[in-house]
């Protein structure tokens, strides 16, 4: 409150002397404990400056500082320490009789991981089996319907069941062979046989030479020709 009197004073002017009064203990207490702490202050501050602590706080060298070349230095020392470490182990242990003396002998494969391999590899070659067997069915019936006898529609060059249309002669006559296991020689000459029938220029003639369309009939037979050569070669080979 600033409300004054008459006298022009405050409230707080008339109760100070009044508080004063009754506890000028308390009042000399705080005076002497902040007059106490103050020396004590003054006292640290001079016992530091005259032991020079602030600078050897502030310029201190830091001998624990570890520079970037001094880490990479430390770090390459390590390694080459590991390194003979690890290489002192091994050393004298005895070397294993199956990977064999030389070189250039490789590592026995471990049978564990031999066993998928050949499960695949026998999935494979099942896969082109069957595979060669559909082709044969589907050549077959193909056949059948260019070569039935008394059939009456035309047959252009693409009606043809040619073993592989558009390719050379010879690759023809390979196609023409598919599925026949060239170590089994008496199936291999029978289905060669089979095939020098099927595509025999004459025979072919007999049975299609009347249906072929006129605009490819000379390109017919001519590859017909040309595939029953191959053929032939193919049987002169495997005799």
């Amino acid at each position: 409150m600033r409300i004054r009197n008459q006298a022009g004073q405050i409230p707080t002017d008339l109760l100070d002397p009044v508080l004063q009064e009754e506890h000028p203990m308390e009042q000399e207490e705080e005076d002497n404990a902040d007059s106490w702490h103050q020396k004590l202050l003054g006292e640290c501050e001079a016992e530091a400056w005259e032991a020079g602590g602030y600078e050897e706080d502030f310029n201190r060298e830091q001998s624990d500082y570890e520079t970037y070349d001094a880490w990479a230095e430390r770090i390459v020392r390590e390694y080459t320490r590991r390194r003979g470490q690890g290489a002192g182990l091994n050393h004298g242990k005895p070397e294993d009789s199956s990977q064999g003396a030389g070189p250039s002998r490789g590592k026995a494969e471990p049978e564990p991981l031999r066993r998928p391999m050949e499960v695949e590899a026998d999935l494979y070659r099942a896969r082109e089996a069957a595979k060669a067997r559909e082709l044969q069915e589907a050549r077959r019936r193909r056949c059948e319907e260019a070569f039935t006898p008394g059939a009456t529609s035309l047959l252009t060059y693409h009606d043809i069941p040619w073993p592989c249309p558009g390719a050379s002669p010879e690759a023809m006559a390979a196609a023409a062979m598919m599925g026949a296991d060239p170590g089994d020689r008496a199936s291999f000459r029978r289905q060669l046989r089979r095939q020098q029938a099927l595509w025999h220029p004459d025979k072919f003639t007999q049975r299609c030479g009347e249906r072929l369309a006129q605009p490819d009939r000379r390109r017919v037979l001519d590859a017909v020709m040309a595939l029953s050569q191959a053929l032939n070669r193919l049987a002169e080979s495997v005799k």
